[in-house]
């Protein structure tokens, strides 16, 4: 018989973490055998030719709901749980108002509870700090059931992925998008039914907002989140967990308003002139055409750090900006390991942004927040440095015209449409880009 390991980690859990495990890997060594003094010229490698696979149809959901589109036998009590917690996730954030998720959670999980409520609570302040009304007029999910186990203590383990549908009230003609978000949910059987022990959206938005607790929890969320760091860090106790998450929440909501804040005043005017205009629509074609999804004529990089900053080259590219191999600052792939670290990662980037003089991109690195057009990039950060970019596709105007918000397409996490004031990621700077030399 089969044994299962000391954590009942689902097999598909441990795949992810052998595949992570292995990306590390070929990152550590890809960045170690890079040499750009070997591409002092090359040949542009020309966008693919392929065609998006056109989106599947979605079954028909509610305006203000959500229904699966493959359970994997859940029982219909299971099922009722996990769309409860989605209700009230999303009613929370359609009245900038938390419905708290306490009665979701089993009697023993008032902590996964605390610390739930705390990245509802974080997102709900953030998008009250934007200068539009970003609380929801409507809101749609998807969720597809990957698997479903159970284990010894007889908890249900219950991986799935989440396609969103929301209109919000400062753009309610505009379909903002999510694709692929992946939950794990543990449930408990209890007398009055199945109850959540534990929940995890996979990615950075619990990571970040909840710090050194998703290493306190480490041995709940290690299906979850396979990462080394949690195998390091000395549990806190859950009276110690408790005044954790009050701080961080408090420490976090005051630093989004400072970052909300300086956006006003932040960056300088910038008088460069490009020889060659970039093409803003040709860049958005491509993001409206391959967001949600990955041209296979490209390397995908979500399992080496995140495939923001490839995306956004390619929109780049798409755009008319060529690849850059020779000079102090490059910017270039050809497939693979044969790039550029600019190309893939959102400081080196920055850096290629602000230090190419000769040929190759002409942008401002630190261009008036409010200034941006279609096509420029917003790099967005927290505490730790800069962690993701994406690419302006609309701008939210007042009466006046003057500029009160953009909406953005991003790769990991895949979002369209999506307001960059609501983003997790209060820290943001604007990349104007003007053309290329």
């Amino acid at each position: 018989m089969k044994r299962k390991n000391e954590l009942n980690i689902p097999a598909s859990m441990k795949q992810i973490k052998r595949e992570v495990k292995a990306a590390v890997l070929v990152m550590v060594v890809t960045l170690a055998g890079l040499n750009l003094a070997a591409h002092l010229f090359a040949e542009p490698v020309p966008l693919s030719e392929s065609v998006p696979a056109p989106a599947a149809p979605a079954p028909a959901a509610p305006a203000h709901g959500g229904v699966f589109t493959e359970t994997a036998s859940l029982a219909a009590g299971e099922q009722d749980i996990i769309l409860s917690y989605m209700d009230y996730y999303y009613d929370s954030l359609a009245k900038l108002e938390i419905k708290d998720p306490a009665p979701l959670f089993a009697a023993d999980a008032a902590l996964p509870a605390r610390a739930e409520r705390v990245v509802w609570e974080y997102l709900a302040a953030v998008r009250s700090l934007g200068q539009t009304d970003l609380s929801l007029v409507s809101w749609q999910y998807w969720l597809n059931v990957q698997s479903a186990e159970r284990e010894a203590d007889g908890s249900l383990s219950v991986l799935l992925t989440e396609r969103a549908r929301q209109n919000f009230a400062a753009t309610p003609e505009t379909a903002t998008e999510s694709f692929d978000v992946r939950h794990l949910f543990v449930l408990k059987n209890t007398p009055a039914g199945p109850k959540i022990s534990q929940h995890y959206q996979i990615g950075s938005l619990y990571r970040m907002v909840l710090g050194d607790y998703m290493r306190m929890a480490r041995s709940r969320l290690s299906r979850a989140y396979p990462a080394a760091a949690l195998n390091q860090t000395p549990s806190m106790t859950e009276a110690e967990a408790e005044l954790y998450l009050a701080a961080r929440l408090t420490s976090l909501l005051a630093q989004a308003e400072k970052d909300s804040a300086a956006r006003l005043s932040q960056g300088s005017p910038q008088t460069a002139a490009a020889a060659h205009a970039y093409n803003r629509e040709a860049a958005k074609a491509y993001a409206d055409a391959w967001v949600g999804q990955r041209n296979s004529q490209w390397t995908d990089y979500s399992n080496l750090g995140g495939n923001c900053q490839n995306f956004l080259s390619q929109c780049l590219l798409a755009g008319g900006i060529p690849m850059d191999t020779g000079g102090g600052a490059v910017w270039y792939w050809q497939g693979g390991a044969r790039r550029a670290p600019s190309w893939t990662a959102v400081t080196y980037f920055l850096n290629y942004a602000r230090d190419n003089t000769g040929p190759g991109m002409e942008a401002a690195a630190d261009a008036p927040y409010y200034s941006g057009e279609i096509g420029d990039a917003v790099l967005l950060g927290d505490e730790t440095g800069w962690r993701h970019i994406v690419i302006i596709t609309d701008i939210v105007r007042d009466a006046e015209g003057r500029v009160l918000d953009y909406l953005v397409h991003s790769n990991t996490a895949e979002w369209k449409y999506f307001p960059v004031s609501a983003y997790p990621y209060t820290k943001q700077l604007l990349i104007h880009i003007s053309g290329w030399n």
